[in-house]
């Protein structure tokens, strides 16, 4: 329904991110897989190029993503968080979309495995487990969201799901992937 609340912010996200240069774009959903970390310029072209992604059959430098970064904030697609973060991060409206399209690129897993390859430290990301549990679910491996939660089933005011401590996989996609206005 074109006048619909919906399909106005869908249509102008979908606007926003077709709109911004084929390396902003990259960068972007790398910002979207960590989110909601925030990740400095050589991490985040670490990322990438573990990740294997390229740009023109080549690696995005530090200079493009930097270039990138400016972009993203301009576009209000990214922002440089407070502390305990660095660097910069997707928003908090964008982290789903740029996740999904990520995945829908096949870069998802890649991504995911690059970060934690490039941790620092084991507690230099404070929200492995939200990332961790976003990606699973974005990207279907049950598998891996099974595992991550074995053992700990939590409680419902943990989840957000009512009348469940265990989500089923439909509950975490929807819950995972749905914006505030309902939109995906």
């Amino acid at each position: 329904m074109p006048n619909s609340p919906e399909f106005s912010i869908r249509s102008s996200m979908v606007e926003a991110y077709a709109a911004l240069s084929p390396a902003a774009r990259l960068v972007a959903q790398a910002y979207g897989v960590v989110a909601p970390h925030g990740i400095g310029v050589g991490r985040t072209t670490n990322i990438l190029s573990r990740a294997g992604v390229t740009l023109l059959d080549r690696r995005l430098t530090e200079r493009e993503v930097r270039q990138a970064n400016e972009e993203l904030i301009r576009a209000g697609i990214a922002l440089r968080p407070g502390a305990p973060n660095v660097g910069v991060c997707a928003s908090h409206e964008w982290g789903t979309v740029l996740a999904l399209h990520a995945r829908h690129d096949g870069r998802i897993r890649n991504i995911l495995d690059a970060f934690s390859a490039t941790r620092p430290n084991p507690s230099a990301d404070r929200y492995v487990f939200h990332t961790l549990f976003r990606c699973y679910v974005i990207g279907g491996d049950f598998d891996n969201l099974d595992a991550l939660l074995d053992g700990d089933d939590g409680s419902t005011d943990e989840w957000g799901w009512s009348g469940s401590t265990r989500p089923s996989r439909t509950r975490c996609w929807t819950s995972c992937c749905v914006l505030p206005n309902g939109a995906i």
